[in-house]
C-alpha cells in the first residue's frame, strides 16, 4: 500500500527534479547522436561496395543513404 501526498516540493527537490530532467535530455541527445553515427558508418560501408555488391543486397547507389538511415529516421 502506498500513500501519495500533495505537499509542495522544497526548493532543493525542485532543483533536483529539473537537474534530472536536463540529464535525461542530455542522455537522449547522446543516444540519438550514437544512432546517427551508426547509420553514418553503415552508409560509408555500403558506399564502399561496388555496384555489383550493392545489387546483391538489393540496393542501388542512390538508395544507400536512405537505406542506412531508415531506422534513425523512423522509416
Amino acid at each position: 500500500m502506498s500513500t501519495t501526498t500533495n505537499a509542495p516540493r522544497s526548493g532543493a527537490a525542485r532543483w533536483l527534479a529539473r537537474l534530472g530532467d536536463r540529464l535525461g535530455e542530455a542522455m537522449d541527445a547522446v543516444a540519438s547522436a550514437s544512432d546517427a553515427m551508426r547509420c553514418k558508418r553503415e552508409a560509408e560501408r555500403l558506399l564502399a561496395l561496388s555496384d555489383a555488391e550493392l545489387a546483391t543486397l538489393g540496393l542501388t547507389r542512390d538508395r544507400v543513404v536512405q537505406h542506412a538511415f531508415r531506422r534513425y529516421l523512423g522509416h
